[in-house]
């Protein structure tokens, strides 16, 4: 059985909904039903950069009762606040977070209605270089500013739940990843 999702600058959002690294909530959706149509399959799972994250946090958190045999992360982003930092803090950061942010512009732009912002939030958001803070990351939860920034890392970051994952997990990176 294959599953494919994609969030992408063409996707379609069903849900009025943002997506960040700390979704915790869709990988056990999709695979009780992915287990309810294939009862009798073998589940895999690969995750990409922030997908990756997120799947190395799922296998953490379902540790003995996550229903993959086994899971793929390529370059996977497991420290948010170190990716942040970089992002920020060099010139190649500056420039590939140009590169990736320019779709999810578009995206953001197109589904604003449906996920509560306006035109001119979604706009402050990119222009001021701050779009997950501003935009992508559900703050509600953790509050705002620096501290819930904070929050938000610790909770979304994949490394710290590594020990927990009994599920086996091929990691894939490479040295000079941008990110």
């Amino acid at each position: 059985a294959l599953h494919r999702a994609c969030i992408c600058a063409a996707s379609r959002l069903h849900l009025p909904t943002t997506v960040s690294m700390h979704l915790v909530a869709s990988p056990p959706q999709v695979l009780a039903h992915l287990r309810r149509r294939r009862p009798s399959s073998r589940l895999y799972a690969v995750g990409w950069s922030q997908g990756g994250n997120i799947l190395i946090n799922h296998l953490g958190v379902a540790g003995e009762g996550c229903l993959l045999h086994a899971a793929m992360a390529v370059s996977p982003a497991m420290d948010p606040a170190a990716i942040d930092a970089h992002f920020h803090g060099t010139v190649k950061g500056r420039l590939y977070r140009g590169v990736i942010l320019g779709p999810l512009l578009g995206y953001y732009l197109r589904h604003r209605g449906a996920m509560g912002y306006t035109a001119i939030q979604v706009l402050r958001g990119f222009a001021t270089g701050r779009f997950f803070e501003s935009l992508a990351v559900p703050l509600g939860h953790y509050g705002r500013g620096e501290g819930g920034m904070a929050a938000y890392h610790r909770e979304a970051t994949s490394a710290a739940r590594v020990g927990q994952m009994r599920t086996p997990l091929l990691v894939v990176a490479s040295e000079d990843d941008p990110i």
